[in-house]
């Protein structure tokens, strides 16, 4: 502290009650990292942790989780988000609701694990043994969040910590050594500094940190030693910083009596009072030098400020001058000049490294611009003629089945201006021309999907498709393909991992050509005549790979049903008669069975005669008030066989209202219209379920 503040008391006892608290084994509990430590594999195994029971708070003391936000941080310990490697993380166990973080403002919040909202902590319902905490390193001090009597919370440490920083997040337990625990997470680095400081200090020197469990007390105490040497070098730098700022109050005193004395005269601009109006203000040099400046010792910027200021200088503040010029000598005596000398040296090296990987990142994102062509949005003049909402008959919708009504088109039709259009979508989507007109010309915004009618124009014609898939010949190269490797796999569930890595290369070749690429190059329907691998797989392999192809529904992860299927020639009654009559194990499928298992239609149910329409607001808004007007009558009385219901795509696909007689379609076609609209809306985000289905629309690639 300065010296007119005067001493700085303490309270007896209160360092060593901290101290003897942080170094009890009793309380404190360690845990070292691997040597490959990455900030996701930091919060697996804190979440592993918590899954034992043996963590309920995450304390970043240590700064060691960077790269995500806060609220990036929790939803990762609750599954809610992908690792970079794509693998989904270790997640917190299901007894935790959800997970409190700190916003940049200091609010508290929290992340429901149901919901998936964000809401304040003062206003969840969570209970306080049912929530997890996370507490980044700005918010380790000070920050108050209630924990159960028995908590026990992981607490990091990074390299520039020091003992305040470790006690400041250990104490965010504020029942520490009365229930609450604390586990340290040290990371290789940290351990080499300890390491490297214990052996400075001539003290023993610990073995690995891993081999001697996980509650040693030789760890704790060298950890304490580290932090403390850590904060004995943070205040040797500011107790220097201190003994220039008490030189300087010594002529600043002197000279706020003259100019408080004396202020009259500064209207008369007296040189004396300027000069000591300027030893208030610090200079700032804009001068860049020519080498590599030398940095001044502490002792020497002492001095040169002392010769400048001397004048100003009286004579009684002479022995305190003399004081501080004695301090100034022991801190020199103490090393300081070598040790500021190795700290530059570090610090200088550190800066080649990180400006090393400037370049080195700024060079890796040229390349990719050049590899990449970006597409750049640009201000268009986008054309809003002839927008206005054209009406049609609703009659209309009772057209015939192989007639689509005028203001209906395609979805394979629809193209942007000078785009091509998107051939492969199926037949059963549809577009109203009062969403989008393929005859608009110039560059147009498309409006968002909401709402989308399913069109059943005569239900006695709806009949559900029999058809296998059908695939061209490249299509056939890439199944067999892919369905090669995943057989591979699967005929090797058992063996070792070392004998899989080199056994991907296909055990069969192509007789239609040698080469891959020239039969990929066919399009047409010509069969692809190959020799299938040998073997079969049993009930559990079949059913991983129902499992890995039919995501989206798992009524078609049943093996006696699909076994039935491949039985009965792909008929669903004949299949379900032949599942309920099998009582027997699965004999097995082998490669041929298979390839005609996965292109059978009863994985893909869908209804010819029925489509789905992409809508504007207007007219699904015209629709419906149709559709209550009608009560319980039928949309259309002259045609009681047409049936609609409108869905809203924003609300999972959700009916919102339905005709009289209204029967929806599988939920194959019915989840694939779904994502088709979605497609068309340009939405982003989906799951892996939800990212099958469009798949299969959009190509028929496996």
């Amino acid at each position: 502290m300065p010296r007119e503040l005067g001493l700085c008391e303490y309270e007896p006892g209160s360092e060593g009650e901290v101290v003897a608290t942080l170094t009890s084994p009793s309380i404190v509990s360690f845990e070292p990292l691997d040597s490959v430590w990455t900030v996701e594999a930091l919060l697996d195994a804190v979440a592993e942790a918590a899954c034992r029971g043996e963590c309920q708070a995450l304390i970043d003391t240590g700064a060691l989780v960077t790269g995500l936000t806060n609220q990036e941080v929790a939803e990762h310990l609750l599954g809610h988000r992908r690792r970079i490697d794509g693998n989904m993380p270790v997640t917190l166990p299901d007894s935790i609701e959800g997970v409190v973080f700190i916003e940049e403002d200091g609010a508290k919040r929290i992340l429901n694990r149901q919901t998936r909202e964000v809401g304040k902590l003062a206003d969840s319902g969570v209970p306080i043994g049912a929530r997890f905490c996370f507490y980044d390193q700005i918010h380790t001090t000070g920050m108050d969040i209630q924990h159960r009597l028995d908590a026990v919370a992981a607490l990091t440490l990074g390299k520039d910590m020091v003992w305040r920083d470790f006690a400041q997040g250990a104490y965010r337990m504020r029942g520490i050594g009365r229930g609450q625990r604390i586990c340290l997470y040290i990371i290789p680095e940290i351990e080499e500094l300890i390491s490297r400081d214990m052996g400075q200090a001539c003290l023993t020197q610990l073995p690995n940190f891993s081999t001697l469990g996980n509650r040693h007390k030789g760890v704790l105490d060298a950890v304490a030693c580290w932090l403390l040497c850590q904060s004995m070098r943070t205040e040797k730098t500011q107790y220097a910083m201190l003994q220039l700022q008490n030189l300087a109050n010594i002529w600043r005193r002197s000279s706020m009596d003259v100019i408080m004395g004396d202020y009259e005269a500064m209207a008369g601009m007296r040189p004396d009072t300027l000069d000591r109006v300027q030893v208030y203000k610090e200079p700032i040099d804009f001068k860049v030098s020519s080498k590599v400046p030398e940095m001044d010792t502490i002792g020497a910027s002492a001095e040169r400020r002392i010769s400048e200021a001397r004048r100003f200088v009286r004579d009684e503040d002479l022995p305190e001058l003399e004081e501080i010029r004695g301090n100034m000598a022991r801190l020199a005596e103490a090393g300081e000049a070598e040790e500021t000398q190795g700290e530059r040296g570090l610090e200088t090296e550190q800066q080649r490294e990180q400006e090393q990987e400037r370049q080195q990142e700024v060079e890796e994102e040229g390349q990719r611009e050049q590899e990449i062509q970006i597409e750049k949005f640009v201000d268009l003049m986008h054309c809003r003629d002839h927008e206005e909402p054209v009406p049609w008959d609703v009659d209309s919708l009772a057209a015939s089945e192989d007639s689509t009504p005028k203001q209906f088109y395609q979805a394979q039709d629809f193209r942007l201006w000078k785009r091509q259009p998107l051939k492969s979508l199926p037949q059963e989507a549809l577009l109203s021309r009062n969403w989008f007109d393929p005859q608009w010309s110039g560059f147009r915004r498309v409006k968002n999907v909401y709402m989308q009618l399913e069109w059943v124009a005569d239900k006695s014609r709806v009949k559900r498709s029999s058809s296998d898939l059908a695939l061209s010949r490249a299509e056939e190269h890439e199944m067999h393909r892919k369905l090669h490797l995943i057989w591979d796999i699967l005929s090797r569930a058992d063996s070792t991992r070392e004998d899989f890595h080199g056994a991907i290369a296909p055990k069969w070749r192509y007789t239609a050509g040698s080469e891959e690429g020239q039969a990929a190059q066919s399009a047409g329907p010509a069969p692809v005549d190959f020799v299938p691998p040998e073997g079969r797989i049993g009930d559990v392999e079949i059913l991983r790979l129902l499992q890995a192809s039919f995501d989206w529904d798992p009524a078609f992860h049943s093996v006696k049903a699909a076994m039935a299927v491949l039985h009965s020639g792909g008929s669903d009654e004949a299949a379900a008669a032949v599942a309920r009559s099998s009582a027997g194990a699965v004999a097995g499928l082998d490669y041929v069975e298979a390839c005609r298992l996965l292109r059978a239609a009863y994985f893909r149910p869908k209804d010819e005669g029925r489509g789905f329409v992409v809508l504007s607001l207007a007219e699904a808004e015209t629709l419906r008030r149709i559709m209550h007007c009608r009560g319980g009558r039928p949309l259309l009385p002259q045609h009681p066989e047409t049936s609609v219901a409108l869905r809203c795509v924003m609300s999972n696909h959700m009916i919102f209202d339905e005709s009289e007689g209204f029967s929806a379609g599988p939920k194959f076609q019915t989840s694939a219209m779904h994502q088709v609209a979605r497609f068309l809306d340009c939405q982003t985000f989906y799951r892996e379920p939800e990212l099958s289905v469009p798949w299969f629309c959009l190509s028929c690639f496996f």
